[in-house]
C-alpha cells in the first residue's frame, strides 16, 4: 500500500474540468470548496457569487503551491463543506510531486481509519 500524507475528512476531488464539476456540485445543492489555479477567469468569478462556494486562489508557481497546500486543505476541511475540488495542476515535471500529493489526499479513506492515517500494514488498523 502507498504511504499517505494528510487527507481531509471532506471528500477531495482532483479535476481537469473543475468548472463543470463545481457547477454540477452546486446545482445538486452541495457546499463546495474550490482550490483553483484560475481565480481570475470569468467562470470562476461567475461561480464565486454562490453562497455555497468557497473559492481559494492557489499559487501558480509549484513551490508556492506546495508550501500552501496542506494549510489550505486543513482550512477548507474546517468549513463544513460537502466536497473540496482542486484544479489538477499541469502535468509537467515541476508539478509532478504536487499532483502526487493531491492524488494521495484524494484517495478514498480506508474503512475504520482516521482521515490521513491509513491502516497499519502489520495490523490492519
Amino acid at each position: 500500500m502507498l504511504a499517505r500524507h494528510y487527507a481531509p475528512r471532506t471528500p477531495l476531488l482532483l479535476s481537469d474540468s473543475a468548472v463543470a464539476l463545481v457547477e454540477s456540485l452546486l446545482r445538486a445543492g452541495g457546499r463546495v470548496g474550490w482550490m483553483t489555479l484560475t481565480a481570475d477567469s470569468a467562470d470562476v468569478r461567475r461561480l464565486a457569487a454562490s453562497r455555497d462556494l468557497v473559492v481559494v486562489p492557489m499559487p501558480t508557481e509549484p513551490s508556492a503551491f506546495a508550501a500552501s497546500l496542506y494549510a489550505t486543505l486543513h482550512a477548507l476541511d474546517r468549513r463544513d463543506l460537502g466536497t473540496i475540488v482542486a484544479d489538477a495542476p499541469p502535468g509537467t515535471p515541476a508539478w509532478r510531486a504536487i499532483r502526487d500529493r493531491l492524488g494521495r489526499a484524494a484517495m478514498p479513506q480506508e474503512r475504520g481509519s482516521p482521515a490521513g492515517h491509513p491502516p497499519s500494514p502489520d495490523t490492519g488498523n
